[in-house]
């Protein structure tokens, strides 16, 4: 058997997959009723579970600090597609408003 092949039982055949990239489009991704979050990056990448981090940023710019709900920071979402570094936040990020 070639390497980067699977080998499989689909009804009692074999059936043959493959490691490799597919060109084909991409299934839709399904998302929860609750989910808050935008429903892709800035860049399009699709988002859902298991394709973002959701974590929270201690921040001191003025949005944060207006905020103040949970202490000055963001809720962030980070896009875990190789080589973005596409970030989304809640209340919006503002660098140059740090006190």
């Amino acid at each position: 058997m070639p390497a980067g092949v699977l080998v499989g039982w689909s009804a009692g055949a074999p059936a043959l997959g493959s490691l490799a990239c597919s060109t084909g489009a991409m299934r839709e991704v399904r998302r929860p009723d609750w989910w808050p979050y935008p429903e892709s990056c800035q860049h399009g990448h699709p988002w859902g579970p298991g394709r973002v981090i959701v974590s929270w940023m201690p921040c001191d710019c003025g949005p944060a600090r207006a905020e103040r709900q949970r202490g000055p920071g963001h809720l962030t979402v980070s896009c875990q597609v190789p080589g973005c570094r596409s970030r989304w936040y809640r209340p919006d990020h503002d660098p140059g408003a740090a006190g």
